[in-house]
Protein backbone atom coordinates (compact mmCIF):
# COMPACT_ATOMS: atom_id res chain seq x y z
CA UNK A 1 0.00 0.00 0.00
CA UNK A 2 2.95 2.32 0.43
CA UNK A 3 4.07 1.97 -3.19
CA UNK A 4 0.98 0.57 -4.94
CA UNK A 5 -1.70 2.99 -3.81
CA UNK A 6 -5.25 3.29 -5.07
CA UNK A 7 -5.30 7.09 -4.72
CA UNK A 8 -1.98 8.95 -4.93
CA UNK A 9 -3.01 12.32 -3.54
CA UNK A 10 -5.60 14.08 -1.44
CA UNK A 11 -6.46 17.71 -0.89
CA UNK A 12 -7.20 19.83 2.13
CA UNK A 13 -8.08 23.48 2.61
CA UNK A 14 -5.88 25.15 5.21
CA UNK A 15 -8.00 26.39 8.12
CA UNK A 16 -5.32 28.93 9.05
CA UNK A 17 -2.20 30.50 7.59
CA UNK A 18 0.64 27.94 7.61
CA UNK A 19 4.32 27.83 6.77
CA UNK A 20 5.43 24.74 4.88
CA UNK A 21 9.04 24.38 3.81
CA UNK A 22 9.69 28.03 4.58
CA UNK A 23 6.81 29.20 2.35
CA UNK A 24 3.89 31.08 3.91
CA UNK A 25 0.57 29.72 2.63
CA UNK A 26 -2.57 31.81 3.26
CA UNK A 27 -5.64 30.58 5.08
CA UNK A 28 -8.28 28.84 2.87
CA UNK A 29 -5.68 27.71 0.30
CA UNK A 30 -6.23 24.26 -1.18
CA UNK A 31 -3.12 22.09 -0.76
CA UNK A 32 -2.34 18.67 -2.22
CA UNK A 33 -0.66 15.86 -0.26
CA UNK A 34 1.42 13.67 -2.57
CA UNK A 35 0.96 10.33 -0.81
CA UNK A 36 2.68 8.45 -3.63
CA UNK A 37 5.73 10.73 -3.49
CA UNK A 38 5.94 10.39 0.29
CA UNK A 39 5.89 6.59 -0.06
CA UNK A 40 8.94 6.75 -2.34
CA UNK A 41 10.84 9.46 -0.46
CA UNK A 42 14.28 8.23 0.60
CA UNK A 43 14.23 10.67 3.55
CA UNK A 44 11.56 8.38 5.07
CA UNK A 45 12.19 5.00 3.43
CA UNK A 46 15.51 3.20 2.95
CA UNK A 47 15.46 1.58 -0.52
CA UNK A 48 11.83 2.65 -1.11
CA UNK A 49 11.24 0.39 -4.12
CA UNK A 50 12.62 -2.73 -2.45
CA UNK A 51 10.29 -5.26 -0.82
CA UNK A 52 11.53 -5.23 2.79
CA UNK A 53 8.76 -6.52 5.10
CA UNK A 54 11.07 -6.21 8.12
CA UNK A 55 10.84 -2.42 7.90
CA UNK A 56 7.41 -2.71 9.58
CA UNK A 57 8.65 -4.65 12.62
CA UNK A 58 9.53 -1.48 14.54
CA UNK A 59 6.79 1.08 13.91
CA UNK A 60 8.61 3.49 16.26
CA UNK A 61 11.17 4.19 13.51
CA UNK A 62 8.48 5.15 10.96
CA UNK A 63 7.31 8.76 10.76
CA UNK A 64 3.51 8.52 11.28
CA UNK A 65 2.88 10.90 8.37
CA UNK A 66 5.10 8.99 5.92
CA UNK A 67 2.50 6.24 5.50
CA UNK A 68 -1.06 7.57 5.06
CA UNK A 69 -2.76 5.46 2.36
CA UNK A 70 -6.21 6.23 3.79
CA UNK A 71 -5.54 9.89 4.45
CA UNK A 72 -5.47 11.31 7.94
CA UNK A 73 -7.53 13.36 10.34
CA UNK A 74 -11.30 13.79 10.47
CA UNK A 75 -11.68 13.29 6.69
CA UNK A 76 -9.75 10.03 6.41
CA UNK A 77 -11.32 7.13 4.50
CA UNK A 78 -14.35 5.79 6.36
CA UNK A 79 -13.70 2.30 4.98
CA UNK A 80 -10.19 2.04 6.42
CA UNK A 81 -10.87 -0.54 9.14
CA UNK A 82 -12.89 -2.88 6.96
CA UNK A 83 -10.34 -2.59 4.12
CA UNK A 84 -7.47 -3.44 6.49
CA UNK A 85 -9.37 -6.41 7.96
CA UNK A 86 -10.22 -7.75 4.50
CA UNK A 87 -6.61 -7.40 3.32
CA UNK A 88 -5.33 -9.30 6.37
CA UNK A 89 -7.87 -12.11 5.94
CA UNK A 90 -7.26 -12.50 2.20
CA UNK A 91 -3.48 -12.36 2.62
CA UNK A 92 -3.55 -14.97 5.40
CA UNK A 93 -5.78 -17.27 3.35
CA UNK A 94 -3.65 -16.96 0.19
CA UNK A 95 -0.35 -17.41 2.03
CA UNK A 96 -1.59 -20.46 3.93
CA UNK A 97 -2.94 -22.10 0.75
CA UNK A 98 -0.35 -21.07 -1.87
CA UNK A 99 3.27 -20.11 -2.41
CA UNK A 100 3.22 -16.83 -4.33
CA UNK A 101 5.92 -15.93 -6.85
CA UNK A 102 6.27 -12.57 -8.61
CA UNK A 103 6.63 -13.30 -12.34
CA UNK A 104 7.09 -9.74 -13.59
CA UNK A 105 7.41 -6.34 -11.89
CA UNK A 106 4.16 -4.33 -12.09
CA UNK A 107 4.00 -1.26 -14.31
CA UNK A 108 1.63 1.24 -12.64
CA UNK A 109 -0.38 3.68 -14.77
CA UNK A 110 -1.00 7.11 -13.24
CA UNK A 111 -4.50 8.42 -13.74
CA UNK A 112 -7.00 9.67 -11.13
CA UNK A 113 -6.57 6.27 -9.51
CA UNK A 114 -3.18 4.55 -9.56
CA UNK A 115 -3.60 1.06 -10.93
CA UNK A 116 -1.10 -1.54 -12.05
CA UNK A 117 -1.65 -3.05 -15.48
CA UNK A 118 -2.01 -6.47 -13.92
CA UNK A 119 0.03 -7.99 -11.13
CA UNK A 120 1.81 -11.00 -12.55
CA UNK A 121 1.92 -13.63 -9.82
CA UNK A 122 2.11 -17.38 -10.02
CA UNK A 123 0.41 -19.49 -7.38
CA UNK A 124 1.84 -22.82 -6.31
CA UNK A 125 -0.57 -24.92 -4.24
CA UNK A 126 0.85 -25.82 -0.84
CA UNK A 127 0.74 -29.47 0.11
Amino acid sequence: MRVTLTVGTFTRILPEESTIGGVCIPKDTQVFADIYGIGLNENYWRDPLEFIPERWESRKEIDPFSFIPFGTGPRMCVGRRIAEAQMQLITAHLCSSYKLHLVKEPDPKFEVLIKPEGLNLSFEKRV
